[in-house]
C-alpha cells in the first residue's frame, strides 16, 4: 500500500506571489505522493479559537479527541501516515499583532498545535518544513522549544533560523531552501534588461514615515537618470492602494497578484536590470532569473540571510533606513553589477539540494 501524506499549510488561496508560488511548487515536489492537503488563509480570525500557549495545548487534544473540535482536521491526520506541516511565512515578526489583541498570530498557533497532536497523541511522523523562525514572540518561543524536538524533521530555508533554533537549544534543524527554487525560467537567456525593478516588503505599511514619498522620489531619480521603471505591489494590505495611486500618477506598471500570475512576474524580473526589494520570493525570482537584487528588510531576518548567501555588493538596508539612503540606493541600483550565470548557478545548487532533501520525505 501506498503511503499517504497530509500536507498542512497550502498556502495557495492567500493573495501573495510567495504564498502561492512556493505552495505551487511544493505540491509538484511532492508528486506523486498520495496527497491530502488542508489548506491554510492568512487571516488570523479564521484561527482565533486556538489556545493562546502552550500550556493549554494538552487540554485541547483532548477536545479534538472526543470530537469536539477540529473535527475535519483528526479525521485527516487520523488517515493518514505521514504528515507535513509547511510552515511558510508563519514565524516571522508579528507586526500586526494589534489587530490580534497583542496574541501571537492564531494560524501559527493552528499549525504548530496541528505538529504537536498529529505527533503526540496521534503518532505520526510529522516533518515542518520551508519556514523562517524569526517570530520575536516568547509564547511563540515557548511553542517552538516544547514541540520541535518531538518532530521527525525541522527544515528551514535560511542559515539565520539555524542560528535562531540553537539559541532555543534545538540542534536538529536542517537547512533546505525554499520550494520555489524548483521554478525553472526557461525563456532565452539574452532577453534585452530594459526596466529596474521597483518592490515593497511585507511590514512598510506600518512605517511611521512616509514612504510614499520615498517611493515617489526614488522612481523619479531614476526615471530622470533615463531608467525606465516598473513597480511590485506585493500586497500588504496597509499600502496596496497607496502604491497603486502612486503608479498611475507617476505613469508606470503596476504589478500586483490580481493582474499579474509569478510566472508572468517572472518574465518581468528576466527583463530587468535589477530587483529594489524586501520581499523574499520576488528575490529569489529574480536570482532564478539572473536578475540581481538589492535587499532591504522585512517582517524577519530572512532578506538578510538572502543579501549574505549571494554576497550581494553594497548595504544591506533596514526598513527606517531607506528613507536616509535614497541617494545611495538609487547609485547602487544604476551600478549593481553580477553576473547572470552566477545567480543562475546559484538557483540551480538550491533546486538539486531541494529536490534532493525532498526524496527523504
Amino acid at each position: 500500500m501506498n503511503t499517504k501524506y497530509l500536507l498542512i499549510g497550502d498556502h495557495r488561496l492567500c493573495e501573495n506571489y510567495g504564498s502561492f508560488a512556493t505552495c505551487d511548487q511544493l505540491v509538484e515536489l511532492l508528486r506523486p505522493r498520495r496527497l491530502s492537503i488542508i489548506p491554510v488563509t492568512r487571516m488570523d480570525q479564521d484561527y482565533a479559537y486556538m489556545p493562546l500557549n502552550f500550556d493549554e495545548f494538552d487540554e485541547y487534544a483532548l477536545l479534538v479527541n472526543n470530537g469536539s473540535v477540529l473535527k475535519m482536521e483528526k479525521r485527516s491526520i487520523d488517515s493518514c501516515d505521514k504528515v507535513i506541516i509547511n510552515a511558510e511565512g508563519s514565524l516571522t515578526n508579528h507586526t500586526n499583532a494589534m489587530q490580534c489583541n497583542g496574541e501571537y498570530r492564531a494560524r501559527t498557533r493552528y499549525l504548530l498545535f496541528l505538529a504537536y497532536y498529529a505527533k503526540k497523541f496521534c503518532g505520526k511522523e510529522v516533518s515542518i518544513i520551508n519556514h523562517c523562525i524569526d517570530p520575536n514572540n516568547s509564547k511563540a518561543e515557548e511553542m517552538i522549544k516544547k514541540i520541535y524536538p518531538l518532530l521527525d524533521r525541522c527544515w528551514v530555508r535560511d542559515h539565520l533560523s539555524i542560528k535562531k533554533l540553537e539559541k532555543l537549544n534545538i540542534n536538529s534543524a536542517k537547512f533546505v531552501p525554499d520550494c520555489l527554487y524548483n521554478y525553472q525560467h526557461l525563456d532565452n537567456l539574452n532577453e534585452k534588461k530594459k526596466y529596474i525593478c521597483i518592490s515593497d516588503n511585507a511590514t512598510i505599511g506600518y512605517a511611521k514615515w512616509d514612504y510614499v514619498k520615498f517611493y515617489k522620489s526614488l522612481i523619479t531619480k531614476l526615471q530622470n537618470l533615463g531608467h525606465e521603471i516598473i513597480f511590485l505591489d506585493g500586497n500588504m494590505w496597509k499600502a496596496t492602494e497607496l502604491f497603486q495611486e502612486m503608479c498611475l500618477e507617476l505613469n508606470i506598471k503596476w504589478i500586483h497578484f490580481d493582474n499579474t500570475s509569478y510566472i508572468e512576474l517572472a518574465k518581468l524580473l528576466k527583463s530587468s536590470k535589477v530587483l529594489f526589494s524586501g520581499r523574499w520570493h520576488a528575490s529569489i525570482l529574480a536570482t532564478i532569473c539572473g536578475t540581481p537584487s538589492v535587499l532591504f528588510s522585512t517582517d524577519s531576518f530572512k532578506t538578510r540571510a538572502l543579501h549574505e548567501d549571494l554576497n550581494i555588493q553594497g548595504s544591506f538596508y533596514e526598513q527606517d533606513d531607506l528613507q536616509y539612503n535614497l541617494d545611495e540606493i538609487a547609485s547602487l541600483l544604476v551600478s549593481i553589477k553580477i553576473p547572470e550565470y552566477k545567480l543562475i548557478n546559484f538557483a540551480k545548487e538550491k533546486r538539486n539540494n531541494l529536490i534532493e532533501s525532498y526524496k527523504s520525505l
